[in-house]
């Protein structure tokens, strides 16, 4: 059953009328406990089209919420109705297998705790892709916000143009802070790294979701954009971290003290890019004060012409 669910999902999409969205069949994030201001709570397709299963309906929901403090939970999770009378006993055990909950502040499963973690981001994420030589800071930010935000961005990436900060994530990068302070809390090892290498293409680009990749697994020759001087060495300090952190459970890209676990304090993280070093959370009062304008600096980007294209 859960194979015929799966299938229709795969290979067919069809448009119908989305049941009514206040009091949908899904499960809230305050159901689960985690309380806090409501944000959204949509449907992920836009308009009517969904997945379509020869056993049921199916829409794909999210919901978000803001937490106390800082930061946002989301849930995404499959929303089931199934076509033919008397099919929820039979199938309940289907439904739930093949349904995805996927929640942002589930916590740690106890028995993961020591298994080491190697986590990062990259410099730009979703925004590589987006033409951010559309507008200037001048043109974004008030006298006051440049006051606050420049300082931060000069200290926390020194020998950058400011312009560079109109590039820089805190889609991933924020949410990464908070689960490696979360995990080290918990006991577990982890370490973290941020790829900043910008490209030779379109007048220079930030590095873009995924770009790290070639450079981990010594396969850059693949990718003609990762061919650029000082790229042989990069990719071969990234893929023997990577390495031995399989091996041992320990990067190792600057020698036998070159990469620290993190603690709840402090993130070292290691910085890939034309000057590979490990620094102390060296971008954290940076993302604080950044996240609340990145979101509505897209959206001025995005009317002012700029593009997102992955």
């Amino acid at each position: 059953m859960s194979l015929l669910l799966t299938a229709g999902q795969l290979f067919a999409r069809r448009a119908y009328d989305l049941p009514a969205q206040p009091d949908g069949p899904y499960i809230l994030l305050s159901e689960a406990g985690w309380e806090g201001t409501p944000g959204k709570l949509f449907y992920r397709e836009p308009g009517v089209e969904t997945f379509w299963s020869p056993l049921a309906e199916v829409w794909e929901t999210c919901e978000i919420v803001n937490l106390p403090g800082s930061g946002q939970a989301w849930m995404y999770q499959d929303v089931y109705r199934l076509r033919f009378p008397g099919m929820a006993d039979r199938l309940a055990w289907a439904l739930m297998e093949d349904a995805t909950f996927a929640r942002s502040a589930a916590g740690f499963r106890e028995e993961t705790v020591n298994i080491p973690l190697m986590v990062g981001t990259v410099y730009a994420e979703f925004l590589g892709f987006m033409n951010s030589t559309s507008v200037t800071v001048e043109e974004l930010f008030s006298p006051e916000e440049r006051e606050e935000l420049l300082p931060l961005f000069r200290a926390a990436y020194p020998g950058r143009p400011d312009g560079d900060l109109l590039a820089l994530d805190t889609i991933f990068r924020s949410p990464t802070i908070r689960y490696i302070k979360a995990r080290a809390a918990r006991g577990g090892r982890v370490f973290s790294y941020l790829f900043q290498q910008d490209f030779p293409i379109n007048g220079g680009s930030k590095a873009w979701h995924c770009a790290d990749i070639p450079f981990f697994f010594h396969n850059r020759e693949l990718v003609p954009v990762c061919c650029f001087p000082g790229a042989a060495a990069l990719e071969e300090r990234m893929f023997r971290a990577l390495l031995s952190f399989a091996r041992t459970g320990r990067p190792q890209a600057d020698g036998e003290d070159g990469w620290s676990e993190s603690t709840p304090e402090k993130e070292y993280t290691y910085l890939f890019g034309p000057d590979c070093r490990q620094e102390v959370n060296f971008d954290h009062r940076l993302i604080r004060a950044w996240e609340p304008l990145s979101a509505e600096m897209m959206e001025r980007m995005t009317r002012s012409g700029a593009q997102i294209q992955h």
